[in-house]
């Protein structure tokens, strides 16, 4: 006798109180995708921990704000994936934006069809490894008064800067990554973005320049 079970998808709409993480948050797998109907907030010294493959999906223009930490650790065959649920409803979602104390981690991560990936706005050195940042309606990413260490990232594909340095961005480390096709420039550097390191990157194909340096504001890039 063979018996057939029934196959439950599980699924979480976050609304309401839930959208307020105010204590150690983990979203796990099982309970995998996760719909977010409106913003996210991540409260400070709080943690959101996502599991490997678990599926975020934005139901419009929403975000996460990290004022605590976010902790997002998939793997080569179970990324994490962000990304806009419909395009017929919004254009986009809005950003994973880092304003928190504590060190972020993002690792195997799919970040795409964002209006801008990664706004991060503290001068923590959050990591990603293994991020891919593709097909944001702006940049891929935005270091405003922040600085961070991308190591094996793919940045390709948005709209306009690949890596936006607006201001004091110094300490940036950028290695074995790829930044390529985007809008404008590959990585657009501004104001005070001394010791920013570009080591063994490959940056072509940027509609205007791989790198371009403003260099009346203390910018010296290291290219190697």
């Amino acid at each position: 006798i063979l018996f057939l079970l029934p196959i439950f998808s599980h699924a979480i709409e976050i609304i309401g109180d839930e959208s307020q993480i105010t204590e150690d948050t983990t979203w796990i797998l099982t309970d995998s995708p996760y719909y977010i109907s409106e913003d996210i907030i991540i409260s400070d010294r709080s943690t959101l921990t996502i599991e490997p493959g678990v599926t975020i999906y934005f139901k419009g223009n929403y975000s996460i704000y990290v004022q605590g930490r976010i902790d997002a650790k998939g793997s080569e065959e179970s990324p994490i994936i962000f990304n806009l649920l419909d395009s017929s409803n919004s254009t986009s979602w809005g950003s994973i934006e880092i304003t928190g104390s504590m060190i972020s981690i993002m690792e195997w991560c799919e970040i795409s069809n964002a209006f801008t990936g990664l706004n991060i706005k503290t001068q923590k050195k959050h990591i990603f490894r293994n991020v891919s940042i593709f097909n944001c309606i702006e940049d891929g990413v935005i270091l405003d008064f922040g600085n961070a260490i991308f190591v094996n990232c793919n940045i390709s594909n948005n709209g306009r800067e690949g890596l936006h340095m607006k201001s004091f961005a110094a300490g940036t480390s950028v290695t074995y990554s790829t930044i390529s096709n985007n809008g404008r420039d590959g990585a657009w550097i501004i104001y005070y973005g001394k010791d920013i390191e570009f080591i063994y990157c490959s940056i072509n194909n940027n509609k205007r320049n791989g790198i371009w340096v403003n260099s009346q504001y203390e910018s010296n890039p290291i290219v190697n």
